[in-house]
C-alpha cells in the first residue's frame, strides 16, 4: 500500500491508543488513505483529538528551537 520504505506510525499509534488511555499520547480516532497524483502514492491521515490552539500564533511564541544536537555530536 505505501510505496516508500517501513511504515511504523499507524502501528504505534494503534498501540499507544489501545485502553487504558495515557495522557501522555494522543489518541488516534481513525485512519484512512486518499491516492496521490502522479507518482505520487498514496497519502497516510491520521484522525486525532483537536487539542485547540493556533500554529501560527505557536510559530510566533516560539523563542528558542528545540535542542537537537547537531551531527557532529551524534558519533
Amino acid at each position: 500500500m505505501y510505496d516508500r520504505g517501513v511504515v511504523w506510525e499507524l502501528e504505534a499509534l494503534r498501540i499507544v491508543s489501545q485502553l487504558p488511555a495515557s495522557p501522555h499520547w494522543t489518541q488516534l480516532l481513525d485512519e484512512f488513505t486518499i491516492p496521490g497524483k502522479g507518482s505520487a502514492g498514496s497519502h497516510m491521515c491520521f484522525v486525532m483529538p483537536v487539542y485547540g490552539g493556533d500554529v501560527r500564533a505557536l510559530i510566533k511564541a516560539r523563542t528558542a528551537t528545540l535542542p537537537v544536537p547537531a551531527d557532529s555530536e551524534l558519533d
